[in-house]
């Protein structure tokens, strides 16, 4: 839910010229997330996977039209942390901040119906680890920020986009975002 009203919000903030969020919006963010779920960001799986996750999700980024230097990827502490600013027209105003993290709780295939890295759509839901905790909430957001981008839109200030990658474990890469972004006006 958190995720869908802050998607809202952002899609609120649009150009009056932009169109609303149609079927193709919504069948971007279902790719994204089922794609998101095939990662496995366990700590049991190491750092490998986690920054192949935050590298695909640069990748749809800069795709929608982020410049890469916009975006940072970087190895910590077993893990990985993903950055992304989309620039906005005052650089003087304190930045928008939106967190989330990459990583999910084990997983063991023997505890599932179905394989827990494999999403899978049925009725209307989508199975896998991470479906709601936190990779549907990412993919809202990236799609969100992506459709955002290729429309040209430029918020009033940054918004940035800061993915953790150990907030089910040790929180190690959590403190580092909040130390490098603490100048921020507002976090979500």
């Amino acid at each position: 839910m958190r995720a869908l009203a802050l998607a809202a919000v952002l899609l609120v903030a649009l150009p009056a010229a932009a169109a609303p969020p149609g079927p193709a919006d919504r069948d971007r963010a279902l790719e994204i997330l089922k794609t998101s779920i095939s990662y496995q960001t366990t700590a049991s799986a190491g750092q490998e996977p986690m920054l192949a996750y935050a590298g695909w999700i640069r990748n749809v980024l800069v795709e929608a039209g982020y410049r890469p230097e916009d975006i940072a990827v970087e190895p910590v502490a077993g893990t990985a942390i993903l950055i992304a600013r989309l620039p906005g027209r005052n650089p003087a105003r304190k930045p928008l901040v939106i967190s989330g993290h990459m990583d999910v709780v084990e997983a063991r295939a023997e505890d599932w119906t179905r394989d827990p890295f494999t999403p899978v759509v049925e009725n209307g839901y989508v199975f896998g680890r991470g479906a709601t905790d936190n990779k549907f909430d990412i993919s809202m957001v990236v799609a969100t920020l992506a459709r955002l981008r290729t429309e040209n839109w430029r918020p009033n200030r940054d918004v940035i986009l800061a993915l953790s990658g150990d907030e089910e474990t040790q929180m190690r890469s959590s403190a580092i975002l909040a130390q490098r972004l603490k100048h921020a006006d507002l976090v979500l």
